[in-house]
This record gives C-alpha cells, sequence and structure tokens, in this order.
C-alpha cells in the first residue's frame, strides 16, 4: 500500500519506492527465517521437479520457486506450504446443520461465526462494525482505519472461498480484529451518554457464560445453537471435538462401572493411558477399509458404546463409509463424556 502510495505523488519519490519494495520483500522474508530459527537452505532441484509435476500446485509458484530457488528457505515452512495446496485440492468433508459437505461449504465460517462467538459479543462486534463504516462514509473517520477494519473482512472471505474447512479455529485471526469494533460501539454508548448499565449488562452476560462453561470452552457454543449440549446438530470436528474429553470419558466408565465398553474415538491421545484392557476395547473408525473388514455399516452388538461426535456424523470418511456409526445416530445416548464423547447402552449388555 505504501508503494503504491508512492506513485500518486508528484514528483514521484522513486527512493522511497525504491526502500518501500525492499523493506516489502525483507520484512517477511526475515520473519519468515527468524520464525524457523534460521534453519534454511536453498530449494533442491528434484523438489521443483516434484512440484512441477504436482497438479494441485499453482504454476506461478512453481515458476518463482525455481527463479529464487537459490534463496535459502525453510524445508519445513515448504512442506507445510505444499501440503495446505494438497488440502485445499482435496476438499474437507464439513458437517453444518445436519447435512454433509464433501467439500466444504461457502456459508460454512458464517455458520461458525453465528454459533460460536457468545451472543453479547456478537451485538458489540456488529453494532461497533456497523458504526465505524458509516463513519466512514461520512467521512467522519481518516481513510487510515481501513488498515484494521478490513482485515477481518477480507480474513474471512477468502477462508470461505477455501475448501480448508477445519473449524472455527481457521479464523480465529479474524476473531481478534472483530474484538476491535466493540471498542466502536462501546465509545458510541459513552458518547451519546447510554446509561452504563448497558455495557455493563454485556459485560456480566458474557462472564456470566464464560463461567457458566468453564471448563469446556473449546465446545462452546452459544445460545442460538442451544448452547454446547445441542452443537452436535450444527457443528462438529475442532469446533466441538478435539479429542479432549478422554479423562470425562475415563471418570464417566469408573464412576459406572460397566461390564465393557467400546470406543470409537477421534483423537490424538491414547484411550489405554486412563482406561485398562479389562474394561475398554477400541473400536477402529473406517479411515480405510482393511480397519473395518470393507463393512460400510456397523451393526452394533448389545453393549456399552462411546462414539466421538465426530466420527458419529462421517464427514471424513471416504463416501462409501459415511453412514458407519449411522445406527447411534438415531439412539438417544444415556450420558456424554463433557460433551464430545456420546456414551450408548444396545440391548441388554451380558456381564462376565
Amino acid at each position: 500500500i505504501i508503494l503504491v502510495r508512492c506513485f500518486t505523488l508528484r514528483p514521484i519519490p522513486y527512493r522511497l519506492a525504491a526502500l518501500s519494495l525492499l523493506v516489502l520483500f525483507l520484512v517477511p522474508y526475515a520473519g519468515v527465517l527468524a520464525a524457523w530459527q534460521f534453519r534454511a537452505g536453498p530449494l533442491p532441484v528434484h523438489e521443483v521437479a516434484q512440484w512441477a509435476a504436482d497438479p494441485s500446485i499453482p504454476k506461478p509458484l512453481v515458476t518463482m520457486a525455481a527463479l529464487t530457488r537459490r534463496l535459502p528457505t525453510p524445508q519445513r515452512l515448504r512442506n507445510g506450504v505444499i501440503s495446505l495446496f494438497h488440502s485445499n485440492d482435496g476438499g474437507t468433508g464439513v458437517f453444518m446443520l445436519g447435512e454433509v459437505f464433501p467439500q466444504g461449504h461457502p456459508l460454512y465460517f458464517l455458520v461458525t461465526l453465528a454459533l460460536k462467538i457468545p451472543i453479547p459479543l456478537q451485538f458489540t462486534i456488529l453494532t461497533g462494525a456497523g458504526l465505524a463504516f458509516y463513519q466512514l462514509l461520512r467521512r467522519l473517520r481518516p481513510p487510515t482505519d481501513l488498515f484494521w477494519l478490513l482485515p477481518p473482512l477480507l480474513y474471512v472471505a477468502l477462508a470461505s472461498l477455501s475448501s480448508l474447512q477445519l473449524g472455527f479455529r481457521l479464523i480465529l485471526p479474524a476473531r481478534a480484529f472483530m474484538v476491535l469494533f466493540t471498542g466502536c460501539a462501546l465509545e458510541w454508548f459513552r458518547r451519546r451518554r447510554f446509561p452504563l448499565a448497558i455495557p455493563a449488562l454485556l459485560i456480566l452476560w458474557l462472564s456470566v457464560r464464560v463461567v457458566h462453561q468453564y471448563p469446556h470452552y473449546i465446545a462452546y457454543f452459544n445460545s442460538w445453537a442451544g448452547g454446547s449440549d445441542n452443537a452436535a446438530a450444527w457443528l462438529t470436528d475442532s469446533n466441538l471435538d478435539w479429542g479432549q474429553d478422554l479423562p470425562a470419558f475415563a471418570e464417566w466408565v469408573h464412576t459406572n462401572k460397566p461390564p465393557k465398553i467400546r470406543l470409537a474415538y477421534f483423537g490424538t491421545d491414547n484411550p489405554y493411558a486412563y482406561l485398562s484392557e479389562q474394561v475398554l476395547e477400541t473400536l477402529a473408525p473406517p479411515w480405510n477399509p482393511d480397519l473395518v473388514k470393507g463393512q460400510t455399516r456397523l451393526h452394533p452388538q448389545p453393549g456399552y458404546y462411546a462414539i466421538s461426535a465426530t466420527l458419529l456424523t462421517g464427514q471424513l470418511f471416504s463416501t462409501p463409509y459415511r453412514d458407519y456409526f449411522a445406527e447411534f445416530r438415531h439412539i438417544e445416548p444415556i450420558a456424554k463424556a463433557g460433551y464430545s464423547i456420546f456414551i450408548y447402552r444396545i440391548g441388554d449388555p451380558v456381564r462376565p
């Protein structure tokens, strides 16, 4: 932006423009090197060839990489960038409003914003954003305010155009900017001499919700969604389920002492760190046909089952296995571990 501004001045300050161009390159590059502790090297020729043969990698990126091949860059950064292109090209199945969308949905992040942000914060964000852009149109604000007003809108818009949609967490940087909008609303309340009770009530409302949700903040859903108890009807994945509720699941097992329980777990924790093989049997999700011996739908035998919310929807499975856990979708769970692991009792379990 500074560089473009240079060319609107008369006479054109070429030295400042050249300096701006240099800074435009050096600052991000130095930041990247520092982030990876200066562990960088040139791009190998064979890696450029692999990128060129990969249809999911844009050709302009391959051309730029070939031209700047000798410029040291971190290997893990390169791997991360390529993995993002692969993920975006293949798409990520999302569960939204009771339906699975294999390639994501352009409204996905708007829905997460509507259901994951506390209502009092939504009110102040929308009020503040409306006031700020109205004041811009009336020239009551300097144009430089666009530097903090536009980024969250641009971030959400670009994320919505991508097929890489792994939950609300992917647009958290946008929410940080959105919180700045609340300052516009609170300032407007102050200048209009509104009773202090209005912002105080909003803050109190927010505080009560925070305390009430403790310690299950990952699974937070606002009242529009009916709270966290009703979250799985709207969204799953990291909006609700990061595999964080294994300790709560183990506590339920220790308290209720079922004869044995089968667990289909979504997460990276180790279930056997909490429960022994005498009381727990892991149930493999259909990540590939070999794990489930080609069976496309599980027909549960009598017993106790615990299924992670993200596995119930089948959003991350390939199409033939999307209904693998469908038998449980129409059964009322007897309990929940936290909000993300649903516990069922099928038939009359036989005790050993």
